[in-house]
Formats: structure tokens, C-alpha cells, sequence
């Protein structure tokens, strides 16, 4: 565990006195810690996380035939391979250079991917202001720890996805969407961002709290909207969330529908909601953000019966966390105070994912394992 302790420690310290910090230190640092982290997510072993080992034994690297996507390109969308093509793709190619299983070395590509294009992401999504050292602090504790050390196809695909964010608040259908199927072939989680581009980028209307609360209070009920879904043959998403519930029945799995990081969420919505005109000048897509948020609470509670598929899809949208948390800066006086409150909220997450969840063992490398 020292090296997560170690990190968090290190990035306080780069978040305290990052705006101290002329331009030119403040790149180098970015640059430091990106490449740090890359090479921890990248380089590290397989006993690190359980997902590591879902990867490495239950698939099977098999490309489905193109011919079979051109002929009937309907029955390809409702039958998906599981992983995605990308990552079939991906492990056969490197299983022809690399000795034994691939795994560590697909690993760490998306990792050296993932890092970069997030930092990138979240850089311009604060436009490079003196919050970015608190939204690296933020990142590593959620984001980091949930995806880059686990979750490494849906770290991938979330980075596009933050990329895209910009455009949809410009109005650029084009890069927008391109770079949303990429992130789906990535990761087909990602293709429900896709509705982000028909949310108002210029404000928000209290029906978005209200129907967070309507769902939230439904959920506690008999109310059942999955089996509904899956009457119809939805492409993409049937065949995925068949298997979710599914696995359901024979795990039994519980959901907490009052768990801490749940209800920080709603707060923190409900407090920036308050705080809009505060805020909303000093990020370009805060109401995008704000709105993902949203969406992320309402995903959890509206596929609570299936747990594990609600806690992936809610953590896709709860990524906009990452940028809103830093942004109650602008929210809160005096400044201090406010960067206290985000240090100690960075702290949370990390405390949360790490010695809560337990999303980690000790840290190694891979090559300790040769």
C-alpha cells in the first residue's frame, strides 16, 4: 500500500503549491506525474487487481470474421464480442510477437494511452487554470484507482470520452460523434455518452433534480425498469445486460443505495446547482459536466436491480466528479477553506476505493513476476 500512499501524499503536496508555480514548472510537473502514473498503471503486476486475471483467463482472443459484420451488420450489433473487437484485436497481434500470454503488454498500452489522453482531457476541461494540480489530486483517487489500475478498456475509452466533451459543447457534431465511436470500440459503455450532445451546454432546469429524485424513490420499490428494457431487442447494450442479469441471479449481488460516495454526489450536484452562476463562468462545459453527474446518479438508482452493470455505467458518468470537485474553488470563500474541502474530498475517495473497496493489493511490478 505505500505506493498509493506515497502518491497521494506527493500530489497534496503538487496541488498546494501548483499555483505558486511559474508556467514553465507547472508543465514539467504535469509531465512528471503523467509519466509516473502511466508507468505504475502501465508496469503494474497481475496479482495487483482482480480484473487483471478476469482478462487474462476467461477471454480468448478470436477476431470475428469482417465478412460476418458486412453481411449482416444488424445481427453483429446485437451479438457483440465479449471483449470488444479492439481488444481481440489487440491481444491477437501482440500473441504473435510476444512469448506466452499478452495480457501484460495490452495492459500497459492502454495504460500509456489512457494517462496521457486523460491528463490532456481534464487539462483542457479546466483550461489549464491553477486548479489543474487538485483535479490530478482527484483523478488519481477515483479515476485512477478505479480504471487505469483496474477497469484499463474503460480507463481507455473514458479518456476519448473526456476529449470529446469540448466539442459537444462547441456544437461540433462531427468530432463529437467520431470520437464517440471510437471510445465505443474501445469500450461499448461508452457509446451512452453519446446523449451528452443533446444536453443544453448553457444552463439547467430543476426538472434534472427532479427526475433524479423520482428515479432515486422508485428504485426502493418494486419498480423494475430492466426487465422492461429487455423486452425489446435493443443493439449494443440487450445482449450485455442480459448477461448482467444473469450473473445476478446466480450472485446474488447486494446494492447499497445509500453509500458514501453516492450521496457526496448528490451534494455536490445539488450544491453547485446552488452555486451555478459562481461556477459556471470559469468552465466552458460545466453544465455538461453537471448534467453527466446527474445522469450518473440516475444510472445507479435505475439499474439497482442489476447492480454491477449500475455501478458501471454510473461510474462512467460520475468521471465529470474529476473536474467538478476542484471547481468549488469558485464556489467557496475563502479560497483556502475551498482547497481544503477539495483535498480532504480527494482524500475520501482515495480512503474509499483503496481501504473501503479494496480495489488494490500491494504493488508490484510485472517483471518481478519473469
Amino acid at each position: 500500500m505505500f505506493i498509493y500512499i506515497f502518491t497521494e501524499i506527493l500530489l497534496v503536496c503538487l496541488a498546494v503549491v501548483y499555483p505558486r508555480l511559474n508556467e514553465r514548472s507547472r508543465r514539467v510537473s504535469v509531465v512528471v506525474v503523467t509519466v509516473f502514473l502511466a508507468l505504475m498503471a502501465g508496469l503494474r503486476g497481475s496479482h495487483v487487481d482482480v480484473d487483471y486475471w478476469i482478462m487474462k483467463d476467461k477471454y480468448i482472443p478470436q477476431v470475428p470474421p469482417f465478412s460476418f459484420m458486412v453481411s449482416d451488420f444488424a445481427g453483429y450489433l446485437k451479438r457483440l464480442p465479449d471483449p470488444e473487437l479492439s481488444f481481440s484485436m489487440l491481444v491477437s497481434t501482440l500473441g504473435l510477437v510476444v512469448k506466452g500470454n499478452p495480457m501484460w503488454a495490452v495492459a500497459a498500452i492502454y495504460a500509456f494511452l489512457a494517462v496521457p489522453l486523460k491528463v490532456k482531457a481534464l487539462k483542457t476541461l479546466t483550461q489549464g487554470t491553477q486548479l489543474l494540480g487538485l483535479v490530478l489530486l482527484v483523478y488519481f483517487g477515483q479515476l485512477f484507482l478505479l480504471q487505469e489500475m483496474t477497469q484499463f478498456r474503460a480507463g481507455l475509452g473514458t479518456a476519448i470520452v473526456l476529449i470529446a466533451l469540448p466539442f459537444a459543447q462547441q456544437r461540433k457534431p462531427v468530432q463529437f460523434f467520431l470520437l464517440i465511436v471510437l471510445a465505443a470500440f474501445v469500450h461499448r459503455s461508452m457509446a451512452t455518452v453519446a446523449m451528452v450532445y443533446f444536453f443544453n451546454p448553457r444552463g439547467i432546469s430543476p426538472v434534472w433534480l427532479v427526475g433524479m429524485g423520482v428515479i432515486m424513490v422508485l428504485s426502493i420499490t418494486s419498480f423494475d425498469p430492466v426487465s422492461l428494457l429487455l423486452q425489446f431487442d435493443l443493439p449494443i447494450f440487450h445482449d450485455k445486460l442480459r448477461n448482467y442479469v444473469v450473473m445476478q441471479k446466480y450472485m446474488d449481488f447486494k446494492i447499497n443505495y445509500f453509500n458514501v460516495l453516492m450521496l457526496f454526489q448528490i451534494v455536490l450536484i445539488l450544491f453547485l446547482y446552488w452555486k451555478q452562476k459562481a461556477v459556471a463562468p470559469h468552465s466552458p462545459c460545466f453544465y455538461l459536466l453537471l448534467k453527466m453527474s446527474v445522469v450518473s446518479v440516475f444510472m445507479f438508482y435505475f439499474f439497482a436491480k442489476v447492480p454491477v452493470f449500475a455501478y458501471r455505467l454510473s461510474d462512467l458518468f460520475g468521471a465529470a466528479q474529476v473536474v467538478l470537485v476542484p471547481l468549488l474553488c469558485y464556489a467557496v470563500k475563502p479560497k483556502w477553506v475551498a482547497q481544503l474541502a477539495v483535498v480532504c474530498i480527494a482524500f475520501g475517495f482515495f480512503f474509499v476505493n483503496e481501504f473501503h473497496n479494496k480495489l488494490l493489493d500491494d504493488y508490484s511490478l510485472i517483471f518481478m513476476e519473469w
